[in-house]
């Protein structure tokens, strides 16, 4: 009964093993000829495995002296700065001509109409209408009182403008700020002439308004012998 028993056992064992493919049908072991020689694929995989390790410190050193390089090269820049890119010529050109055409109208000022009538000339009468200064001597300081008057239709409003440049060091310009000035009002300038040079001196005040721009004449002459 036992020899039955064991016989049974291996022909169970031998049934699953020819179902898997690893035993003939006469009952000899079947060997894969594949079984023992390396996958080429496997092989090749392993080897760029190892490959990849080996090159990886060297990869990560190359990537760290990039990074010193890239920190390098933007020390120069500093931190926080914002590339701006430089006008082209015809930019410029067209930023010019906008100034140009801006500067013109603030001159000419605005078109004052007040019940249909509109304003034309000056909008400030000054008084004396020329800011002379005669006989002057080299060193002295002379100071004169200018009155304004808005002579326009409406409320009006003006600054000083500086000097012409070739003039500017002789003068100095002092005025309370009049602020908005009605038709009719006055306020009062006062202007300082400190001679440098034994000269005739020909210039003007410029003022800015809201109508426009206007110039008072100063005249300074020298002392003749």
């Amino acid at each position: 009964s036992a020899g039955l028993i064991h016989e049974a056992i291996l022909t169970r064992e031998e049934t699953k093993l020819k179902r898997k493919g690893l035993v003939t049908q006469d009952g000899t072991q079947f060997v894969d000829p594949l079984a023992h020689e390396e996958d080429p694929f496997t092989t090749a995989t392993q080897e760029d495995k190892q490959e990849t390790e080996e090159e990886a410190p060297h990869a990560r050193a190359m990537d760290t002296s990039d990074e010193d390089t890239d920190e390098e090269d933007g020390s120069d820049e500093g931190e926080g700065k914002l590339w701006v890119p430089k006008d082209t010529q015809l930019e410029r050109s067209y930023r010019e001509r906008a100034r140009e055409r801006h500067r013109k109208w603030i001159e000419q000022g605005e078109v004052q109409k007040v019940c249909n009538r509109v304003h034309r000339g000056r909008s400030f009468l000054s008084k004396p209408a020329v800011i002379q200064f005669n006989d002057f001597d080299v060193g002295e300081v002379y100071a004169q009182q200018v009155q304004l008057t808005n002579v326009s239709l409406s409320f009006n409003h003006f600054r000083t403008m500086p000097i012409e440049d070739k003039a500017r060091d002789f003068f100095h310009v002092s005025l309370p700020p009049p602020g908005r000035m009605s038709a009719g009002t006055s306020c009062t300038l006062n202007i300082q002439f400190s001679p440098k040079v034994n000269e005739d001196v020909y210039t003007c005040l410029p003022l800015l308004a809201k109508t426009g721009r206007e110039d008072i004449p100063i005249v300074c002459r020298k002392k003749r012998t």
